[in-house]
């Protein structure tokens, strides 16, 4: 763990500092810009003087609180643009086997904490092995909790790094999905037909475009269950 955190460290090795903004001939504004301590870099968007900017610290404590959800990270990426990004995935032996070993879906914490005037925000999605997508379930009760960069900033991150723990619970009820659908029998055919209707008979671009995605999916469908 110590080792992820150092990471993190590494990568956002600077904190964001709040100014006031100043008009032509040094006039005054009620409006504040952020800047990195490192470069001198303006990030993000003007904002008022109440806006609390986030820190490296907050960052680390969010990755430090998933790692206890995962029981262990296996892959960490960060990068910094306008704001912190962090994307975290427990270890291999953690994955959640759904058909085979070549088949597997596992959950994924993305951290965005921008400096764009949104709030900043926790999400948990899947990512699939065998079509290398990763699917955010916004729709889904409790997989997304965000705060406001305001005076009650600190306070809030304390509950939303407690909040992971009902994330985890969202994947839990992800993968139980999941390893439901396995057991369905769906005829494409008809379940494309529901998802996108059938074409207007009496449009020839409308029969290409329906006959020419349909073509495309089941080449898709294909490959993975030659490759799973």
């Amino acid at each position: 763990m110590s080792t992820i955190l150092e990471t993190v460290k590494s990568k956002f090795d600077f904190s964001i500092e709040k100014f006031p903004l100043a008009g032509p001939d040094g006039l005054k504004t009620p409006v504040y810009g952020l800047f990195r301590s490192d470069n001198g870099q303006y990030v993000g968007k003007p904002c008022s003087k109440h806006y609390v900017a986030h820190q490296t610290d907050d960052v680390m404590a969010l990755v430090e609180s998933a790692s206890e959800a995962f029981d262990g990270i296996g892959s960490l990426q960060c990068h910094f643009r306008d704001g912190h990004y962090v994307s975290i995935a427990p270890s291999k032996d953690e994955r959640r086997a759904i058909f085979g070993t070549a088949d597997n879906i596992f959950p994924r914490f993305i951290v965005n904490a921008g400096y764009d005037g949104r709030a900043f925000n926790a999400t948990v999605g899947f990512y699939r092995d065998a079509c290398s997508n990763l699917a955010m379930m916004r729709q889904v009760s409790g997989t997304t909790v965000s705060i406001r960069h305001n005076s009650n900033l600190r306070e809030k991150m304390d509950d939303l790094i407690q909040t992971f723990s009902t994330l985890r619970e969202s994947w839990a009820t992800l993968a139980d999905v999941a390893a439901e659908l396995q057991t369905r029998q769906v005829r494409m055919a008809d379940f494309l037909d529901q998802v996108y209707g059938q074409p207007n008979e009496n449009s020839k671009n409308s029969m290409t475009r329906h006959r020419n995605r349909t073509e495309a999916i089941f080449r898709r469908l294909s490959r993975e269950r030659f490759t799973t």
